[in-house]
């Protein structure tokens, strides 16, 4: 385990975390909602993100594309963040169950794009894995948050942002509404954006 975390910390060091977060947003985002906008009349309202992977053809290919990209870039960016959260006492348990969560949730984020829900026992596949990333999803952002918020590196902007969308989270699992799915994406797209841009402008500009 100890050499793992050597050989994670080197990488980081040669790519930042948060440069990955910024290739999700561009490869990540950018293949998914290329698959929305081919769909005409498609509609967040009524229909959820995974029906837009089932589509034959590049539709699905390209969203599920984008979710598998997705998961692969973000993971590095949760690591480097775990990692240079400053943390003591009770707070350090929290940045160590974090840690391992963050990457379940991001490698479900990649397996809800390798399992489209094409029929019946790959739909259910779809949805454990499904299950697994919005309940943990939910919990990790409640963790990051009380880690980012005590954490004198990071603004109180992002602490609210992250109440914002462990708020959408717990929306969704009660409702299951699509626009309320859907909100998720853009929400979390934005976490990512903004604490990546954050984090390059303050390891590069000494600005904030």
């Amino acid at each position: 385990m100890e050499k793992i975390n050597i050989l994670i910390g080197k990488s980081l060091k040669v790519v930042p975390g948060e440069y990955f977060g910024l290739l999700s947003l561009i490869f990540g985002a950018g293949f998914i909602f290329f698959a929305y906008f081919r769909v005409p009349g498609f509609s967040m309202l009524k229909n959820t993100i995974s029906s837009l992977g089932v589509i034959p053809g590049e539709t699905g290919i390209f969203l599920n594309t984008g979710l598998i990209l997705t998961g692969i870039f973000v993971l590095p960016l949760f690591l480097d963040l775990g990692r240079s959260i400053q943390t003591e006492g009770s707070k350090e348990i929290i940045r160590k169950i974090s840690l391992p969560l963050s990457i379940i949730v991001s490698i479900s984020v990649s397996l809800i794009g390798c399992f489209p829900a094409y029929n019946n026992l790959i739909g259910i596949i779809h949805g454990i894995i499904s299950g697994i990333f919005f309940f943990g999803a939910l919990i990790l952002s409640i963790l990051l948050n009380l880690l980012i918020w005590s954490d004198p590196k990071f603004s109180k902007f992002q602490s609210w942002i992250g109440i914002l969308i462990t708020g959408i989270f717990s929306f969704y699992i009660l409702t299951g509404w699509p626009i309320a799915e859907w909100s998720i994406l853009f929400a979390c797209f934005f976490w990512v954006f903004q604490i990546s841009i954050y984090t390059v402008l303050k390891k590069n500009l000494w600005i904030l």
